[in-house]
């Protein structure tokens, strides 16, 4: 059944990150970040204004996370495009 409450406790959320998403200092580089504090909770700081080492921990391993996956994600786009040009065969030998 439909949660009306549940809606729209999702779409303050998701306007509540994009909002957060947007603040950036002078050299346009993202300042607002979420964490999940030891409760579960999540919160959102600004890294440069915070003295709150845990949470700066928290966006910092939750950064990692997408910087290793993103690092992923583009060596695999690279292979494809290795194999599609027909310089790698579809297994990762090369092509002679």
């Amino acid at each position: 059944m439909f949660d009306v409450h549940a809606a729209r406790e999702r779409g303050i959320r998701r306007k509540t990150h994009q909002l957060m998403a947007k603040v950036k200092d002078k050299d346009g580089t993202r300042t607002c970040f979420s964490y999940t504090d030891d409760m579960g909770r999540s919160k959102y700081i600004n890294i440069d204004t915070t003295h709150d080492i845990n949470a700066l921990n928290g966006v910092d391993k939750q950064l990692n996370q997408k910087a290793i996956g993103l690092i992923k994600s583009g060596k695999k786009t690279s292979r494809r495009i290795l194999e599609l040009s027909g310089q790698m065969g579809l297994f990762g030998e090369g092509q002679e």
